[in-house]
């Protein structure tokens, strides 16, 4: 469910204004500031979020494309956990999102079984947690994909809790450069 959201500038800071911080929460938003980098992690975005009561939090996004660590762009992101037992430094609550695949978006995707209820069709799955399908044989494209292959395609649809895909293969890509990209999302569109 997306929530409704609200930029609040204070200072120099960008908070969010959600009516309430929890797992599973949707918003789109600009990132209020990138984080130092850390040592085995890769890039990533920090949001300040506060909700009805006033409670601040700072949330992270983390695994996205280097090249959209900017404080101009915009995210669709979930959250998928919080740490209330201990607050941060600066007295926030610890937030962990990711960010949301749309209509339109590429991933790289690695298919590993036959669809069981329709031998036409193989089920992948990408690193954010979501299934995977497409055709043997892709209809739009006509791309054949075999069980085992690694592909590139665009996002077909996406069912409303973001988990299930079905996807337009549109090229075979080797393992090194599935292992490259793999995690990074393609916006469909380029954002203002």
């Amino acid at each position: 469910m997306d929530e409704g959201c609200d930029d609040i500038l204070e200072g120099k800071w960008r908070r969010v204004s959600l009516d309430i911080v929890d797992v599973g929460v949707c918003f789109t938003a600009q990132p209020s500031f990138i984080p130092p980098a850390r040592k085995g992690c890769g890039p990533a975005l920090g949001f300040y979020l506060v909700d009805e009561s006033g409670t601040v939090y700072t949330a992270y996004l983390r695994g996205i494309n280097q090249g959209d660590v900017r404080l101009d762009l915009k995210f669709s992101v979930e959250i998928t956990g919080i740490n209330r037992q201990n607050l941060l430094k600066d007295d926030t609550v610890l937030v962990f999102m990711e960010e949301r695949i749309e209509v339109g978006d590429g991933i790289v995707v690695h298919f590993k079984d036959e669809h069981r209820g329709n031998s036409a069709k193989l089920v992948g799955s990408d690193v954010k947690r979501h299934l995977v399908f497409t055709y043997k044989i892709d209809p739009e494209t006509g791309v054949q994909t075999e069980v085992g292959n690694f592909v590139f395609g665009r996002v077909k649809r996406v069912d409303r809790k973001n988990r299930r895909i079905d996807l337009t293969v549109h090229e075979v890509i080797s393992g090194e450069e599935y292992r490259r990209r793999k995690g990074s999302i393609i916006r469909s569109s380029a954002q203002d």
